[in-house]
């Protein structure tokens, strides 16, 4: 945005997290540096200073993420040619001065990288150039100051343009903006003629802020900008674009003529939803589009930010790279939208413009991933939906004929689709042994994606067609189990055996039928979804049975019997061999509902999701004009009530199967079975959706009463928070206030607490049942998990000495809370944010768990603690150095490279991270060896006092847990600390 009045502006729009492998998403998410600065305004000169982007050969350039070019689809054409290894380095001793050492002319060469490009990418650069257009507008900017400014927009469908919130920040300033398409000059600077149109914001408009979201605003433009102008297409993908390639910018710099940069454009790094490159841009740039060498759509140009701080000691300059909002990011934030946000009727329609899916997300996005409520950022809810699929499983059942025999041929093919739909569980049909084993190799090898499969006829051959189950391990769990004897004779069935099968006659009404019932013999699995995060209690798990109902002579009277049977087979299961009661039943029953073949399951209480029509709440095939036809999902009733039925009705219909949006590249081309695929996302009745119009308190009030935090009469709260509070200064210092009256510690009422909550007390020893009995106990009764917010949550109440002040953790300097209080709120209100940071310590480094939550809210591992020492210990871990060692010392303690020592407080910070060790195991600590034994040591020779208690008993009242090394310190030597995965 080129802003006139002023010119110099300098805002922290998001603050992006250091992410590593995210477990919940089989692709994980790409690394991530940690922002310093961020300047939506910084000019292109600045971006190219020592950024140190190196070009390396082509063997070296994929990133791990990117192991197979194109995995998300991107299938175009050849962009490099590669050389010879003889042609691909010119050897140092054949160099001299300028010339050669010897007469040996080689006429051509590739010098480092090809950098050839067909000649189409001039033609569809062009055509790309001549959808973006220069916005000028005036009224109350983003910051809520008047004056006028420009920006840059750009077309993605007939009626939508796309541009920043910086640039369009409301209706009122969209309903006055002008947007100049054809604002340019031609090879000699002649000025082009220009076409103006006006945006109709009334129609659509729908923005995401600059501040804590992804600065994005999609508004409605007169039809006529496209009927001359075009379009640029857009796709979900996350991986369409590689560390080092190039990142092409067309824009209005400065709101001078149309611009184009092609070179010196290369990206540095990315994210899940950011991706930083070195291309210029200049103010009145925000807004334009950024797209990779094949002139596809990857990011939204909005800013650039400090990666590196300068060192004027060093004399190392500072380092900026421009920033762009990823599109799949905004894809994934507008479905995240509920039904009742007051923008989800313009998110649909902006939907509509995108095409394919986004492999990082799979083919359901961020359908039915609940976030943590209505207080989340729109950046935050983005995140959390690419972390958020260990609370969702993904079906897909699909009949790809003649696989069993053909799989040669189809396995390119078929695989390329299992990587890209990013599902947990595939059911196929017209498989075999030989067939998955084949296939989940080459997901390994090409994907590096790690599947495995089970057969419901282990020992068929290929030339046997039958039902196979293939999974991703890291997401699901898919174990074969064997039908009880009599269910199993049911299920063997032939026209000889009828007169035998008493017990089954006196349930069902037999026929007689030729042959086998069931030529493809119906497996049985047990599928538990695979969740770190939950409970034992809380595990997702049911039992799926394959189906694949061949279309034999008596087709309709042996597909009656057979549903019979099955329903009488799952009741028998259930009455009396104690089988679980949740069930899946899916494939290709060679008929329609409407038949009436397959209504004995239905009979037998299972509900059919693919029903006769999208009236009837399902679908069969996903793409219209198909609705019910011969492949089918049933599920059990009290499996329904346990999942979001609207998570794959609704939006399934409206994606784009085809490749890429090429209508000659979809499943069709495969089998003329198209897969049926649902999500199954459990219901959570905690999590209160994001609200429509409301006022901030009357929207707190509304998500907390949803999530059963609050009741509508007056809170007992004794602090007077709710684990969704959204929180302000003035709240805090009413907490502080009311703290200051209160009995610091009641030993008395505490004592009582800590016998109910370890009631009953284990009787048992063995190190490792310990370890998982307390595990259990502080994770199932972490009730309410709260965001990171020192200033509300540990300053007013939780850190606070006897004498009601807040000591420094490390140095035991003394502060008012009120300071504390008051400087955390000028930080987070600060356009400077990224260069501050709380006055509050992890005790565990964030970056140890990759600032996810609930860790980074925990409050048993947050304590007050002034930026100077937080930033001395860094993220180094405890140790103990030996006296007669020379370390760097500083007023909070000793530290070199390998570790830190505190000043004081080291059974406090010993207690707290062995808390942390135990709450969340899985997460990498790095204590092993003599520094794990310094933290038992520590804990034993500093034994908590009163402060350490009344810190215990204050988080139980507001997260709902204890640490219990506070409660009993020798604890922690009767714990094996050594296990992991519980």
């Amino acid at each position: 945005m080129k802003n006139q009045n002023n010119p110099s502006i300098n805002v922290e729009f998001i603050d992006l997290p250091k992410l590593h492998h995210n477990d919940g998403n089989k692709f994980g998410t790409l690394a991530e540096n940690k922002a310093i600065a961020f300047n939506p305004e910084t000019t292109g000169a600045s971006i190219l200073a020592e950024s140190n982007v190196r070009r390396q050969v082509a063997d070296e350039r994929d990133m791990l993420n990117f192991k197979s070019v194109f995995i998300s689809g991107d299938a175009e054409p050849e962009m490099l040619v590669q050389p010879s290894a003889a042609d691909s380095i010119i050897a140092p001793d054949r160099i001299r001065g300028q010339g050669m050492e010897n007469d040996e002319i080689r006429y051509e060469r590739v010098i480092d990288l090809p950098d050839f490009l067909p000649a189409w990418f001039f033609r569809v650069g062009a055509q790309r150039a001549k959808a973006v257009c220069k916005i000028e507008a005036s009224g109350v900017d983003y910051k809520g100051v008047s004056g006028a400014w420009s920006g840059t927009g750009f077309l993605i469908s007939a009626n939508i343009l796309l541009t920043n919130h910086h640039v369009l920040n409301s209706k009122e300033v969209a309903s006055k903006a002008i947007c100049i398409f054809n604002y340019e000059t031609d090879e000699n600077g002649k000025v082009l003629k220009t076409e103006t149109f006006t945006l109709e914001p009334d129609k659509l408009f729908i923005t995401s802020p600059a501040e804590g979201g992804l600065d994005f605003t999609a508004c409605w433009i007169e039809s006529g900008a496209s009927e001359q102008f075009g379009f640029v297409p857009v796709f979900r993908h996350s991986f369409a674009i590689k560390n080092e390639d190039c990142a092409n910018i067309v824009q209005h710099p400065d709101g001078r003529h149309k611009s184009v940069v092609v070179q010196k454009n290369e990206v540095y790094q990315q994210t899940d939803t950011v991706v930083h490159y070195t291309s210029d841009t200049e103010p009145g740039s925000s807004g334009a589009f950024v797209c990779n060498n094949s002139w596809k759509l990857v990011a939204l140009h909005h800013a650039s930010r400090r990666i590196r701080e300068a060192d004027f000691a060093e004399n190392i300059k500072a380092v900026y790279m421009n920033e762009g909002i990823k599109m799949a990011a905004i894809a994934t934030y507008l479905e995240s939208l509920s039904d009742t946000d007051r923008n989800y009727n313009a998110a649909r329609q902006v939907l509509e413009a995108f095409n394919g899916v986004d492999s990082a997300m799979g083919y359901f996005g961020s359908l039915g991933r609940h976030t943590s409520g209505a207080s989340e950022s729109d950046l935050e809810v983005v995140r959390n939906s690419y972390r958020g699929e260990a609370k969702d499983l993904d079906l897909c059942f699909w009949n790809i004929e003649w696989f069993n025999k053909n799989y040669k041929q189809k396995l390119k093919d078929v695989a390329w689709e299992i990587s890209v739909q990013n599902l947990d569980i595939w059911v196929l049909s017209e498989s075999s042994p030989e067939a998955a084993t084949a296939l989940v190799e080459y997901l390994k090898a090409q994907y590096d994606l790690d599947y495995d499969w089970v057969a419901s006829e282990p020992d068929a051959p290929s030339s046997k067609q039958t039902t196979t189950v293939i999974w991703n391990t890291r997401t699901a769990s898919v174990v074969r189990k064997d039908w009880p004897e009599k269910a199993d004779r049911w299920l063997r069935l032939n026209s000889s055996d009828f007169k035998d099968l008493h017990e089954l006659e006196e349930a069902i009404e037999l026929e007689a039928v030729d042959g086998k019932i069931f030529d493809r013999y119906p497996g049985l699995f047990y599928v538990t979804a695979i969740n770190p995060e939950a409970s034992s209690s809380s595990h997702f798990a049911f039992n799926l049975v394959p189906l694949h109902l061949k279309a034999m002579s008596e087709g309709s009277k042996r597909r009656r019997f057979a549903c019979k049977i099955l329903a009488q087979a799952i009741d028998y299961c259930i009455k009396h061999k104690n089988f679980d009661d949740e069930w899946i039943l899916g494939g290709d029953l060679n008929a329609t509902l409407a038949s009436g073949d397959l209504e004995e399951l239905s009979k037998g209480s299972l509900i059919a999701l693919s029903a006769e029509d999208a009236k009837a709440q399902a679908f069969s095939y996903l793409k219209k004009p198909y609705q019910s036809l011969i492949d089918h999902i049933y599920l059990s009733p009290n499996l329904v009530n346990r999942t979001d039925p609207e998570g794959f009705m609704i939006l399934a219909r409206e994606r784009d199967n085809t490749r890429d949006g090429n209508p000659k590249s979809d499943y069709l081309s495969i089998s003329d079975h198209r897969p049926i695929m649902v999500r199954l996302s459990l219901v959570d009745p905690q999590q209160p959706k994001k609200g429509a119009d409301a006022s901030d308190d009357v929207r707190k009030k509304a998500a907390a009463e949803l999530a059963g935090l609050i009741s509508s009469e007056p809170s007992n709260d004794p602090v007077g928070l709710d684990s969704n509070a959204l929180g302000t200064r003035e709240e805090a210092l009413e907490i502080l206030e009311r703290s200051r009256n209160r009995i610091y510690y009641d030993k008395i009422a505490d004592d009582q607490n800590k016998a109910s909550y370890y009631s009953p007390m284990p009787t048992f020893s063995d190190p490792d049942k310990l370890f998982r009995h307390f595990h259990d106990l502080v994770r199932s009764t972490h009730s309410k998990p709260l965001p990171y917010k020192p200033a509300l949550y540990v300053y007013p109440w939780v850190d606070l000495q006897p004498d009601l002040q807040l000591v420094n953790l490390y140095n035991g300097a003394a502060t008012t809370p009120e300071i504390l209080i008051e400087a955390d709120f000028e930080i987070e209100e600060s356009e400077f944010e990224g260069n501050a940071m709380f006055n509050c310590e992890h005790v565990v480094p964030q970056s140890w768990f990759d600032k996810r939550s609930p860790q980074r809210g925990d409050l048993h591992h947050l304590f007050a603690c002034t930026p100077n020492c937080n930033s001395f210990r860094g993220n180094i871990p405890y140790i103990e150095f030996p006296d007669w060692e020379e370390k760097t010392m500083a007023d909070c303690g000793k530290r070199e490279t390998e570790g830190f020592e505190p000043k004081r407080s080291k059974g406090i910070v010993a207690r707290a991270t062995l808390y942390f060790m135990l709450r969340y195991p899985n997460d990498k600590v790095r204590y092993t060896g003599s520094s794990f034994a310094n933290l038992l040591a520590w804990n034993l020779e500093e034994p908590p006092g009163e402060y350490e208690f009344h810190r215990n008993a204050a988080i139980q009242e507001l997260q709902g847990n204890r640490n219990p090394f506070i409660d009993f310190p020798k604890l922690a030597t009767q714990l094996n600390f050594r296990r992991s995965g519980v």
